[in-house]
């Protein structure tokens, strides 16, 4: 397996060939073209790069002048999606549990999409996010995991309507009559969080077919089958493990590899098949993180140089200005 992929089971694609074929096209011509096998969409070892998807919900979105495809496509599918984390959809106790619990498991579908529940001013929202190092955009995909996440919603309580509202990170890619049409529920955009939104009642909403029984049933099966998740690529792994302790100082190559269960050289060996080293994802991680950090003028800069891990300021200094070209200070007074 490539380790520098995030895959996905093939059930991203139910209701796909239907959905095409509406818009009078060539299912088999177009997944051809995205290297998807149309006929091993019903074989569960199946399994192709989420990127591919990705590209996938884009190119039929032009092909078919079609800028609601990927809401489309989330609305002809439901929790069986998720496979064996579908029973967690029905047998969890309220619905926050549900979605705490879908979230733990999600790499059984895809490790590419990371849920979890975020708090908002007062609020939470099931928040979505497609693990891409690129930083490229994938509106189509967006609105797919944001609309497929929302339908599972309702399926937790026999299709009632707890949703208080939708946010996208990203500007309207339909009209404003278009999402009035799928969601019975305010739409916002350019928003901090793609997801949805949830008082704290809604999250203790009971799911009429909780079952305590069957729940520690699936979890307890999904525990003892971890070696079939499709985990996230090594390179993502390595970074999320780096966000996570930064603040440490404990970054050294083989405390990470320590902490990954493997010996430094495999470390550097499987890196290097991903296509990047130790030393370029740590510097990565720490230019995202530090662009962060400096956007809050509250936070003094050996402080921000603390939460990056480096012991001593002048390191993040000339970091700093190797990243950017100026000093700390100069992108402050500049900034003001």
């Amino acid at each position: 397996m490539d380790y520098s992929k995030n895959y996905v089971k093939p059930t991203c694609l139910n209701g796909f060939c239907e959905l095409v074929k509406e818009l009078n096209g060539d299912p088999a011509l177009i997944l051809q073209k995205h290297d998807i096998d149309v006929k091993k969409l019903t074989d569960e070892n199946y399994i192709f790069p989420y990127s591919e998807f990705c590209n996938l919900l884009e190119d039929c979105s032009k092909i078919f002048n079609c800028s609601d495809f990927g809401i489309r496509l989330a609305k002809k599918q439901d929790h069986n999606i998720l496979g064996p984390v579908a029973f967690i959809v029905i047998s969890a106790a309220t619905v926050e549990k549900a979605i705490v619990t879908v979230g733990a498991y999600l790499y059984f579908f895809t490790p590419a999409i990371k849920l979890s529940l975020e708090d908002i001013s007062g609020t939470t929202i099931a928040s979505l996010e497609i693990r891409d190092r690129t930083g490229e955009q994938f509106p189509q995909a967006t609105e797919h995991m944001v609309t497929a996440c929302f339908e599972i919603i309702r399926i937790m309580i026999n299709h009632h309507l707890i949703v208080d509202a939708i946010w996208f990170k990203h500007a309207p890619i339909s009209s404003e009559n278009t999402y009035k049409k799928h969601f019975p529920v305010t739409v916002k955009f350019n928003r901090s969080h793609n997801g949805n939104l949830l008082s704290p009642k809604a999250l203790q909403e009971k799911i009429p077919s909780g079952n305590s029984a069957l729940y520690k049933i699936i979890v307890k099966y999904l525990d003892e089958n971890k070696h079939e998740g499709l985990h996230q690529s090594l390179d993502t792994e390595v970074r999320d493990l780096i966000k996570k302790i930064m603040p440490t100082a404990k970054l050294s190559r083989a405390f990470i590899a320590e902490h990954l269960n493997m010996n430094e050289r495999s470390l550097h060996r499987r890196l290097k098949e991903c296509g990047y080293t130790y030393e370029q994802l740590l510097d990565s991680v720490r230019k995202q993180e530090a662009e962060k950090f400096m956007r809050d003028n509250r936070l003094p800069i050996s402080q921000i140089s603390g939460l990056l891990g480096y012991s001593e300021q002048s390191s993040f200094n000339r970091a700093f200005k190797r990243w950017y070209g100026v000093a700390p200070r100069d992108y402050f007074k500049n900034k003001n």
